[in-house]
């Protein structure tokens, strides 16, 4: 009975070490985005890999001739220096109501906001 019971024990805590490896700590699935515009407000991203709808369409324009994309979203400045405008990048995100740092308000940014918690190298499932 002993033995049934450390057997069943050991089963258990490798499921949940298994489990625990393969949580997330924002949305279910890795996300996609193509950066749109670095500016002092923010970062720009379009969702490629979007099932749903996220964010909202923004136009660009800080281009010429102005340009409209959907699923839209800004996030903070973290990636100025290590990414550039038109760059794909892989990550994982939370939605939230305000960015944390010292933007500019320049106007016609996205008002959907999401914080970035990681970046990916890729993503074999975008």
């Amino acid at each position: 009975m002993k033995t049934t019971i450390l057997k069943f024990s050991a089963f258990l805590l490798l499921i949940s070490l298994m489990g625990a490896g393969c949580e997330k700590e924002g949305k279910s699935e890795y996300s996609k985005g193509q950066i749109l515009a670095i500016t002092c407000g923010g970062t720009v991203i379009q969702f490629l890999n979007a099932t749903h709808k996220v964010g909202e369409k923004w136009s660009n324009n800080f281009s010429n001739p102005v340009k409209s994309y959907e699923n839209c979203v800004l996030t903070g400045d973290f990636l100025v220096g290590e990414y550039n405008e038109g760059d794909i990048i892989y990550f994982d995100y939370k939605e939230v109501e305000i960015l944390d740092g010292d933007f500019c308000d320049i106007g016609g940014l996205p008002a959907s906001l999401i914080e970035i918690i990681e970046l990916y190298e890729n993503c074999p499932d975008c």
